[in-house]
């Protein structure tokens, strides 16, 4: 038995579960769940490098990943599975490394969030860069659309939160963190956005407020080390 250190973690239909190695380059991919100790685990060696990120498609039929290695690989999950095909290959511009992705939820393309200070928007299932959304001071740690398609936030290396409202296409800063960003979400109706850091707090913003403003701090553990795999 293989001890895994795991970095990301989905769950998709049929009550799959998928989840990536933050030091390796492989898979585990768990599928279907009856009870807690009824799984089954495959490993897939996806990326050369690390895996950065994962996500569904909203109807499940697609898995995306991200990695260090400059590439994101689609997977057509409604097929078999991730091993019974091999995935379509999409080269990242910049041949940089490949830390965040994000599936509109409409099905409306994907955007990646990379290390050359970019996040770039992608169509699907073609795969073909359509525009950089955004560009920032430092590395992108996390994208993440609202459950509407109308949001679009991304955490940054420097604690900084950018929020942007698609229909506008202007983004604004938002102070967040001491530390890095390492994760977001929005709630299900768009009004609230939690961000956490490697400062080791969770904030949750309210984003009908005049200017959006944090409402809630919680203090999840202490400073995170840089380089350490640990994520909240």
């Amino acid at each position: 038995r293989e001890e895994l250190l795991l970095s990301t973690l989905q769950f998709g239909h049929c009550r799959e579960i998928v989840a990536s190695r933050s030091l390796r380059a492989c898979r585990s991919h768990g599928k279907s769940l009856r009870s807690s100790s009824a799984m089954s685990v495959t490993l897939k060696c996806v990326h050369s490098e690390g895996v950065g990120h994962l996500r569904y498609t909203s109807d499940g039929a697609h898995l995306l990943t991200a990695g260090a290695d400059a590439l994101v690989k689609v997977f057509d999950v409604a097929a078999g599975g991730v091993n019974s095909n091999e995935p379509k290959t999409v080269e990242h511009p910049n041949e940089t490394v490949v830390s965040t992705l994000a599936m509109h939820p409409k099905g409306k393309g994907f955007v990646t969030g990379a290390d050359s200070n970019q996040v770039t928007q992608f169509s699907f299932p073609g795969g073909e860069v359509e525009k950089v959304v955004l560009r920032a001071s430092c590395a992108i740690r996390h994208v993440e659309y609202d459950a509407k398609g109308r949001y679009l936030a991304a955490g940054l290396d420097d604690g900084v939160i950018k929020f942007g409202f698609l229909a506008m296409g202007q983004f604004t800063p938002l102070k967040a963190h001491g530390d890095s960003v390492l994760s977001l979400a929005f709630d299900p109706q768009g009004r609230y956005l939690a961000s956490t850091s490697a400062d080791g707090t969770c904030r949750v913003w309210d984003l009908e407020a005049d200017t959006p403003e944090v409402v809630k701090v919680v203090q999840l553990s202490g400073r995170i080390a840089p380089g350490s795999p640990q994520r909240l």
